[in-house]
């Protein structure tokens, strides 16, 4: 089952085919129970924005290439926090 996912992006919005539409779900509560600093939409956000960009760059996308991705991404966020700010 496909399911198409929406985005927008500077005020232009683009529809993304999404092969896997609870793989992003999944990820999602994964990656929030990982980062529990984060809120939960800034994961959301993280893990579509990384869905989307996988497609873009025509990889085959799949939720375990979009988690790894994706943590990576958070964990740059968590430790660009300065010390006095933790």
């Amino acid at each position: 089952m496909q399911a198409v996912m929406q985005r927008a992006v500077a005020g232009h919005t683009y529809r993304v085919r999404q092969t896997d539409p609870t793989g992003s779900e999944r990820v999602t509560q994964q990656l929030s129970a990982e980062f529990p600093a984060l809120a939960a939409a800034d994961i959301e956000r993280c893990v579509g924005d990384t869905w989307i960009c996988a497609q873009h760059l025509g990889l085959a996308v799949t939720a375990r290439l979009v988690e790894r991705i994706a943590r990576e991404r958070l964990l740059g966020v968590v430790n660009s926090v300065p010390p006095s700010g933790r």
